[in-house]
């Protein structure tokens, strides 16, 4: 369950994970960790993406990969959110 922005066990005894969405996680590593946006941006999408074997298809734009993509603003805030090429909002 989630409550004032923190997810616990519904027995409450103890964390169950975070409930950052990944553009925070981008706009933290940048503020608070000093990553440019190309850094970021690649630790948000291409790393995760290779660690659990998804790269031959996600994590980049690249032929032949699903078409994945989030547009965000210039303060990293989304705007539109593209998957497998289709608008999704």
């Amino acid at each position: 369950m989630v409550e004032n922005g923190i997810a616990r066990l519904k027995d409450n005894t103890a964390y169950a994970g975070s409930v950052a969405t990944m553009d925070v996680c981008v706009r933290n590593g940048i503020g608070q960790v000093g990553l440019s946006l190309v850094e970021a941006i690649r630790m948000s999408s291409l790393t995760p993406a290779k660690i659990i074997g998804a790269d031959y298809r996600k994590g980049s734009l690249e032929n032949g990969k699903d078409a994945d993509i989030t547009l965000f603003d210039r303060d990293i805030k989304v705007i539109k959110t593209i998957c497998r090429g289709i608008i999704i909002n």
